[in-house]
């Protein structure tokens, strides 16, 4: 077949995508040379294309899927199962921009190996994918991670091999501060500033030799620049790893944050780092800007906190809307970072305070403030009971997706569901004590 004598993964995949147009122009062939065609012949050509797109996808999974590893390494669950059993993990979020080799899959519970280990992932991997999980993934920013209720994000690993390698491993969208651009603020009065950083590929680098600037704009227009120096404001990452210790140059720096590592190669287990530097500013300051001198990739900028005259301290992140996350665990397959931000599972807010449009509900004018947490009595694959004491009426939020089968009750009366923020699932209460359940009926989307 064309398909099989194609060259590589890459040319089975573009023979493959031309063959419905090819099976197309076979049958106005066919029609054209034979006439109309009966119905028997139709059922053999049908049954002729099947069998010869599947043997088609079945070169193209070949070339691609077709690696499978044993039951007893499938059955035994991943180092980041028990990083994320002790940070006590509601549910996690993995970066799905690469196919990443089958070992890391696993390592970085990527779609849909999460459900082997019993974790739960806000990930889809199913047939029928609603449009409105798409639409959602799509314009997903930090504060939807938030409201979701997702607590760790979770960064499958390439093989570093180069700046942009390694800027995919630790570039996490919903937390990262931009570089070389100015970020404009509110005249803030500050009295000093921490920047919390860590080095990549770094060891060879001595004392002194400058990562980046941070520069910050006072209301006068005058720019003041804080260094990030090797071995005095941050430092290797992975600098108590034993060959990387074995032959660094630099000093290590003040820790801000430690957290279990497991390098690759060699397969050593160690300590990781990010590390805490300390400038007085005195200024107002109107605009900072990240203005690294090693690659992005290498000198990564977790977090600056203004500390204000009135001692109040101003995350950066938060203030842009990005979110405060935080290292945890990093492996050759995965790096965690939990979220500080993230909402409850279940909660309620104010009816007052979404805006509804006929089923829809928005949250985006709710603060995670106003949400309150509700208790989730029993969570089963096929239903979920929960509890809540409400002041007024309100709107209690599953962040679950909101899919065909879906019903729910209040106090055991039949209740409509709410889809909010376009995807997940609430009701709305009236004030007082009442009982939520959520439970699925297969066939029920007949009747959606």
């Amino acid at each position: 077949m064309a398909v099989a004598a194609a060259p590589g993964l890459d040319g089975a995949v573009t023979v493959w995508r031309w063959l419905p147009l090819l099976w197309a122009a076979a049958v106005v062939l066919l029609m054209a040379a034979t006439g109309a065609i009966g119905r028997e012949l139709w059922g053999g050509l049908a049954l002729i294309v099947l069998v010869c797109d599947l043997a088609a996808h079945g070169v193209v999974l070949e070339r691609s899927f077709h690696t499978s590893a044993p039951i007893e390494q499938v059955r035994q669950a991943p180092a980041v199962v028990a990083v994320l059993e002790e940070a006590d993990a509601g549910r996690f979020y993995v970066k799905e921009e690469i196919l990443p080799a089958l070992s890391v899959m696993q390592g970085a519970l990527y779609p849909n190996a999460a459900v082997t280990y019993g974790q739960s992932s806000a990930n889809l991997y199913m047939p029928l994918i609603p449009r409105s999980y798409l639409a959602w993934t799509d314009t997903m920013d930090a504060e939807a991670l938030n409201r979701a209720g997702i607590t760790h994000y979770l960064i499958p690993q390439l093989l570093p091999v180069d700046a942009a390698s390694e800027l995919y491993d630790v570039y996490n969208p919903f937390a990262a501060l931009p570089y070389n651009e100015w970020i404009a603020l509110d005249s803030v009065d500050t009295q000093g500033v921490e920047i919390e950083s860590y080095l990549s590929h770094a060891a060879d680098l001595a004392d002194g030799t400058l990562a980046a600037e941070v520069v910050f704009r006072d209301v006068e227009g005058a720019e003041l620049r804080v260094p990030v120096r090797v071995g005095l404001e941050s430092a290797e990452w992975a600098y108590e790893r034993e060959d990387v210790a074995a032959k660094v140059r630099h000093q290590l720096a003040p820790v801000a944050h430690s957290w279990p590592a497991r390098s690759g190669y060699l397969p050593w287990e160690h300590i990781g780092h990010t590390y805490r530097a300390w400038a007085a500013l005195g200024h107002t300051v109107t605009a900072v800007k990240i203005v690294p001198t090693l690659p992005e990739a290498y000198v990564r900028i977790e977090e600056i906190t203004l500390v204000r005259a009135d001692g109040v301290r101003q995350s950066l992140r938060q203030t842009i809307g990005q979110g405060r996350h935080e290292i945890i665990y990093r492996s050759e397959d995965v790096l965690v970072y939990a979220n500080e931000d993230a909402w409850p599972r279940a909660y309620s807010v104010p009816w007052s305070q979404v805006a509804v449009d006929g089923r829809q509900v928005s949250l985006a004018g709710v603060t995670h403030d106003e949400a309150t947490a509700v208790d989730i009595i029993e969570y089963t694959d096929m239903a979920v009971d929960l509890h809540l004491r409400a002041t007024e009426e309100s709107l209690l939020v599953l962040s679950d997706l909101d899919y065909p089968g879906w019903v729910a009750t209040i106090d055991g009366e039949d209740a409509p569901i709410w889809r909010v923020d376009g995807v997940v699932r609430g009701v709305r209460v009236s004030a007082g004590e009442h009982e939520v359940l959520f439970h699925y009926h297969p066939l029920h989307w007949l009747q959606w």
